[in-house]
């Protein structure tokens, strides 16, 4: 729930409480002229001049007005009143948020875990994990390595060689079990996972006459920003 709707619903408690005092005041001036036409004086020429009906018209407009005023009032300082309790609790929560945040920023470290890590002799030019952080692809030269990853372990799966260049970009596609990489030759070439959840290169393009250094992918995975 919003602030907005917050503030609505108590104004709306406000308005509600307001028409009580209203109909409470009415009905006490309703007791009091009973009373009063109930006094023996009640038909005495000068006690029907003080309360002839354009006077008590004249006081019964009055009370309204003033009730009015009132009301607008208590209504315009409730609103203010509100808003800036609920402004000031919105600071606090954040500042809380803030300082939640910062205290995880302090806390959180990358520990190395040296029994698991795999040592390359070969030149790395490019790795990248796709999103379910399962499978992590390795640029060595002009191979690629296909790990699962899988309990902080790395198991060799596949050894990709459809290439004659050496791999300088790695860059999974989202929505699809799909990857593309650029060599130095200008290739972009597309894989993809067949029914035996092996790797088969799908498309080469060959566009482009320089390296491929980068390569960017939106997240609908239909425009590449390429950089050579």
């Amino acid at each position: 729930m919003n602030t907005q709707s917050i503030v609505d619903q108590l104004k709306n408690k406000v308005e509600e409480c307001l028409k009580g005092v209203q109909q409470q005041l009415d009905s006490s001036f309703n007791i009091v002229e009973a009373f009063l036409d109930q006094l023996p004086l009640a038909h005495h020429h000068l006690f029907k001049s003080l309360y002839h009906p354009t006077n008590i018209h004249q006081l019964t407009n009055s009370r309204s007005k003033t009730y009015n005023k009132f009301q607008y009032s208590l209504k315009s300082q409730v609103h203010s009143s509100l808003t800036l309790i609920i402004t000031n609790k919105k600071i606090e929560n954040n500042r809380k948020h803030n300082n939640q945040h910062q205290l995880n920023l302090k806390t959180f470290t990358y520990n190395l875990l040296q029994d698991k890590s795999i040592n390359q002799s070969e030149y790395c030019g490019a790795i990248t994990i796709n999103k379910d952080n399962t499978i992590v692809l390795v640029g060595c030269n002009k191979q690629i390595e296909v790990f699962e990853f899988k309990q902080e372990q790395l198991k060799l799966t596949q050894l990709l060689s459809e290439n004659t260049g050496y791999v300088l970009t790695l860059n999974f596609i989202k929505k699809q079990n799909q990857f593309l990489f650029g060599n130095r030759f200008g290739q972009i070439i597309i894989w993809f996972m067949n029914q035996n959840s092996q790797w088969e290169c799908q498309q080469i393009l060959n566009s482009h006459y320089n390296y491929i250094n980068c390569l960017i992918i939106n997240n609908n995975d239909d425009f590449y920003h390429i950089r050579n």
